[in-house]
């Protein structure tokens, strides 16, 4: 049978193109007030909580540098000093750790501290400078060479999706998410399909893919057509008709409508321009109750939009060397949006994605002490 092909408008908005939706568009004030009262009174947050959601909501163009700065690290040392919090100095460590082994950790951050005027791309050459002439051996990777603090300090980034996939493997943890683990993994029939929005080399793809028990010929996959070593590996693992790019003029993937009942986008919605458009196509591919996982960022302070950007720009420089958009990274502003658990889960709300469970994934000490705060969530599709 022919493979149905969707159809669209030539003069179809272009949703990479149009301008970056505004935060206040996005999650209205009154409406997201609202929003936190009524969890409030349903005993989802406490007092103190609503208090410091509405806070920083109202804080939230706070004026930090991007990447075209070229001095986000230097800002970020900066604001450290100036508010006196200690802890952003060891979150900062953790993650130079994805880099570098622990001696070219402290090398770059010596020379940050004695460099007033340091510029990211300065930065930038002493971690590559370090990788060329050692080899990229990242302790966040080495857990002999890093023992003593994983065990007095079990908060590494490394094992954050690992202790999600934990919390995912025992359904018996929490009796909301066995009712969702039971739906997806006891009435799979024939057409049951799984799509992983944003899947990178298809790794996460497949560990989902695994829990669910979800055979490999109903999973599938998009994502943008090219980033770093991504897509040369997706190849091997996803054929032409489970693997659809996501078209960068429209946003749109090339699947039939209600297509799927299972979708899972995981640290991707942080990238996307216009979250309207991406989640009025989300939904078009859903079949009506269909459930969604998501994994974001859950960037509540400045300090975190901050060092999530700062991220971003090693990633980049590390990860995707051969691609001429991110060796121009600091001049080109990429999109990326860091929002809380709560604003994205009023965001999915609002489209009628109804949440049904979810939580941190964090370590067993301050929420803080982890570089990296991320959450996940699991929303059924009304439609």
């Amino acid at each position: 049978m022919k493979k149905k092909q969707i159809k669209h408008k030539q003069n179809e908005e272009h949703i990479f193109q149009l301008k970056e939706e505004n935060h206040e568009d996005l999650i209205p004030k009154k409406e997201y007030f609202d929003f936190l009262d009524k969890i409030l009174k349903d005993d989802g947050i406490t007092q103190c909580q609503l208090k410091t959601f509405k806070k920083y909501y109202n804080s939230k163009e706070f004026d930090y540098p991007n990447s075209t700065s070229n001095k986000m690290i230097r800002s970020y040392f900066n604001l450290m000093n100036k508010d006196k919090k200690k802890y952003l100095f060891i979150r900062f460590y953790i993650l130079l750790i994805h880099f570098l082994s622990s001696d070219g950790a402290n090398e770059v951050l010596h020379k940050i501290k004695t460099s007033p005027n340091i510029t990211d791309r300065e930065v930038i050459s002493t971690i590559t400078n370090y990788i060329n002439k050692k080899g990229f051996k990242p302790d966040i990777h080495q857990e002999e060479q890093n023992k003593d603090l994983c065990d007095e300090k079990d908060y590494l980034y490394s094992i954050l999706f690992n202790k999600f996939i934990k919390i995912l493997s025992n359904p018996k943890h929490d009796k909301n998410y066995k009712v969702i683990y039971d739906d997806l993994t006891k009435k799979q029939g024939e057409n049951f399909k799984y799509l992983d929005i944003g899947c990178a080399n298809g790794k996460k793809t497949f560990i989902i893919a695994n829990i669910f028990k979800i055979p490999k010929k109903n999973v599938y996959c998009t994502d943008v057509p090219q980033w770093g070593p991504y897509e040369k590996n997706r190849l091997t693992k996803f054929n032409s008709q489970h693997f659809q790019p996501i078209n960068p003029d429209t946003g749109i993937y090339n699947f039939p409508d209600n297509m799927f009942d299972f979708v899972s986008i995981i640290l991707t919605m942080h990238h996307i321009p216009n979250l309207t458009k991406a989640l009025n196509e989300i939904k078009r591919v859903m079949k009506p109750n269909g459930i969604l996982l998501i994994i974001e960022h859950d960037a509540l302070t400045k300090y975190d939009h901050l060092l999530i950007e700062i991220q971003h720009m090693l990633y980049g420089y590390t990860y995707d060397k051969k691609n001429p958009e991110w060796k121009n990274y600091i001049n080109s502003r990429q999109t990326n949006r860091y929002m809380n658990i709560m604003e994205w889960t009023f965001l999915l709300e609002k489209y009628k994605f109804d949440y049904l469970q979810g939580n941190v994934i964090f370590n067993d000490l301050s929420h803080q002490l982890a570089f990296d705060n991320q959450f996940y969530g699991f929303y059924k599709n009304v439609k």
